[in-house]
């Protein structure tokens, strides 16, 4: 038994290291311990490699991405309000920063749920924003709220992610969570990247947050000019350790979700290398130069029309390095109607998309990029047509009026006849 101790320490020791060891060759796909992992494209939600990903798992307090969405939607506004801890924010366990009948700004209560990591903060915020001043209320919220952004194996039981039956999510959910938050609430990107601030409770004073997440600031391994900027940690025995990491280059950034992962640090690290090395931001349209021309029925000069989108078009692909005869990207103009000209610069006239594979990939209104006036030829017959058009209705105009002026002196005559014959002998009449 003793002889296998040796043996045993240094496979795990291989294992955790079997990540880093990788990172300087191109792997095949990114090799992690994790139970389930995704890497995802913050700006398209495409996702670039997965495990397990729909995989229903315990996520312990990568919940409060959720948190921190539902406490923005119903509190955004209200953030400098002061919040008095109540005992049953106090009593739950793990985490502790702040204390019963502690103020703390709600603002303060965000910074503490997502640097530190505080489930009373948590519960705090829920008891302060629900009509009900109950947990269970706001949970509701975040159940609403995941099923508006169509999470189909995410279920939420509390605000903090301490294991409860019926509380999971997946990679891929929470992928989709953080690329909606990270796209939509400002806040919670800025707080993500905080690794250290204070936060004032009175009457306490300063409470330190030091973040948890170790990688924030880091470079990607391979990845020059490449940073860790998010998002959040999460810990309970029955989950593992879980991390929900984001990291970008050169404005590219890219989301990678790691549950149940005993190399948590080091599986993160090799997904993001993986994405950053192993694909290459391109795009495809823009509005500096005509990725489509699109005929135009009825244009001046030039038949067609230059089409491009407001402001662009990209999406992550494969590197020719590392293509293995996949076919290339295409890219297809649907026109929203006939195109006819007049066509004004700027004008949206249908959709560009990108097709992989001949798979459907992302798409954008397409518009103009460059005026299309009407040909002259047409513009002539236009206005011959114009002209005739007014001339014939000057003629309508004018046998109308020439029946209705005839018809009015027959009526006239008629009714003289009339009074002539009814009376005969009236002075005058002959």
């Amino acid at each position: 038994m003793n002889r296998l101790v040796p043996v045993v320490l240094l496979a795990l020791v291989l294992l955790a290291l079997l990540p880093v060891l990788l990172l300087a060759e191109e792997p095949v796909a990114p090799l992690v311990s994790a139970k389930a992992a995704i890497l995802m494209d913050r700006q398209t939600g495409l996702v670039l490699w997965e495990k397990h990903a729909d995989w229903r798992l315990p996520m312990a307090s990568t919940t409060k991405i959720m948190t921190a969405m539902v406490i923005l939607d119903h509190g955004g506004d209200r953030l400098d309000e002061t919040v008095t801890l109540s005992q049953q924010a106090d009593a739950v366990e793990g985490s502790s920063l702040f204390a019963a009948g502690e103020t703390v700004t709600l603002r303060d209560l965000l910074k503490g749920a997502l640097i530190r990591s505080s489930n009373e903060a948590t519960i705090a915020a829920a008891e302060y924003l629900t009509p009900s001043h109950t947990v269970a209320e706001f949970v509701g919220w975040m159940n609403d709220k995941a099923d508006a952004l169509g999470l189909t194996h995410t279920r939420f039981v509390n605000t903090h992610g301490l294991y409860a039956e019926g509380h999971y999510s997946s990679a891929r959910d929470l992928a989709v969570m953080t690329r909606h938050a990270l796209t939509n609430y400002p806040l919670i990107r800025e707080i993500a990247q905080i690794r250290f601030t204070q936060v004032p409770a009175l009457p306490r004073g300063p409470v330190n947050l030091e973040n948890r997440n170790k990688l924030l600031g880091q470079t990607v391994p391979g990845v020059p000019g490449s940073a860790f900027d998010g998002v959040k940690t999460g810990y309970v025995r029955l989950s593992g350790p879980c991390l929900v990491s984001s990291a970008t280059c050169q404005g590219w950034q890219l989301i990678g979700v790691v549950l149940n992962s005993p190399a948590m640090w080091l599986d993160s690290k090799a997904l993001l290398h993986y994405g950053f090395t192993r694909y290459e931001w391109r795009t495809y349209a823009d509005e500096a130069g005509a990725a489509y021309e699109a005929p135009v029925a009825f244009g001046a000069a030039r038949r067609a029309v230059p089409v491009g989108v407001k402001g662009a078009l990209g999406a992550p692909a494969m590197k020719l390095s590392f293509r293995d005869g996949g076919a290339d990207d295409e890219l297809r103009f649907i026109p929203a109607r006939p195109l006819r000209a007049p066509i004004a610069r700027g004008e949206e006239i249908g959709t560009l998309w990108v097709y992989r594979d001949g798979r459907a990939l992302i798409s954008a209104p397409a518009v103009a990029l460059r005026a299309v006036p009407v040909a002259g030829w047409l513009r002539a017959l236009r206005a011959g047509g114009y002209a005739l058009g007014a001339l014939a209705l000057i003629v309508i105009v004018g046998k109308i009026y020439g029946t209705r002026a005839k018809s009015a002196r027959r009526r006239r005559r008629q009714l003289a006849a009339g009074r002539r014959a009814a009376h005969p002998g009236r002075p005058g009449d002959r």
